[in-house]
């Protein structure tokens, strides 16, 4: 996921990240979140766009292969190859 984030958003994200987080890690719901922290549904819901993203891009190391990119599904729970760079640099996509 690319995108600008404005500066309130951002704002936002540091102010908040962290109790949302620890709230979420304790099995609190997204809704009993807002209500504790105090946040506006639609402040929460930009936080949560970010925070709570459907697809997260990640690389992992191994040390056989070179270094490999993937797009992890919230939903689904699955990840997906996106490419291979190998010792030299060069990327294999798939």
């Amino acid at each position: 996921m690319t995108q600008k984030l404005s500066p309130k958003l951002l704002h936002d994200l540091e102010t908040y990240y962290h109790q949302i987080a620890l709230l979420y890690a304790e099995g609190v719901g997204v809704e009993d979140i807002t209500n504790t922290l105090q946040i506006s549904d639609k402040r929460m819901y930009d936080m949560e766009e970010i925070i709570f993203a459907k697809n997260t891009i990640y690389t992992a190391d191994n040390i056989f292969e070179g270094r490999a990119t993937y797009k992890f599904n919230k939903y689904s729970l699955q990840s997906t190859f996106i490419s291979q760079e190998i010792e030299d640099g060069i990327k294999k996509k798939l």
